[in-house]
């Protein structure tokens, strides 16, 4: 994905579209039907067509329920019907001892008859098919992921800015 392509995604979404009626105030309009400030993105480069959210600072499990559909909205809006969608932690187990790990596990099993769900999955082995194997970590989102969901903001906003300043991705994003 090209600066212009992320740009026209942009625009194409209409995520910056003010609602006439509320004067500067967001649209109602769009793929943010659900409740809950999120950051959507799009990057280039070799995690191309990649989406990724983030915004709550430490959202609860419906809230991260909510950012899921809302992410599979958007991704439904760019032609991606069905992503498969990776719930990130520091590992690709269960540990009582990480609650993000437990949190992505419960947050799976909620929703794995409405997505293509995977988690927790640690970032190599939800994008990195080699990653995967080499772990034994097996579905059909290992190695694949589409939609990346992290666990907190803090996880987020390093995880772009490495994107960015790191491996010089373009990359695309709002607020709603």
């Amino acid at each position: 994905m090209s600066r212009n392509e992320v740009h026209d995604l942009r625009s194409a979404l209409d995520l910056h579209a003010r609602d006439p009626e509320q004067g500067d105030g967001p649209s109602r309009a769009g793929p943010a039907a659900e409740p809950g400030l999120a950051r959507r993105g799009a990057r280039d480069g070799p995690l191309h067509n990649r989406h990724g959210r983030g915004g709550q600072h430490r959202p609860d499990i419906d809230q991260k329920v909510s950012i899921i559909r809302n992410a599979a909205r958007l991704a439904s809006c760019v032609g991606l019907n069905d992503p498969k969608i990776a719930l990130l932690s520091a590992l690709e187990v269960e540990n009582p001892a990480i609650p993000s790990t437990v949190e992505a596990a419960r947050i799976a099993e909620m929703l794995r008859d409405e997505f293509t769900i995977a988690g927790p999955l640690a970032l190599d082995n939800a994008i990195s098919p080699e990653a995967a194997r080499h772990k034994g970590v097996e579905g059909p989102v290992a190695g694949v992921a589409d939609i990346l969901v992290v666990p907190d903001l803090w996880s987020g906003n390093i995880f772009s800015k490495a994107l960015v300043f790191f491996a010089h991705l373009n990359m695309a994003g709002v607020l709603c």
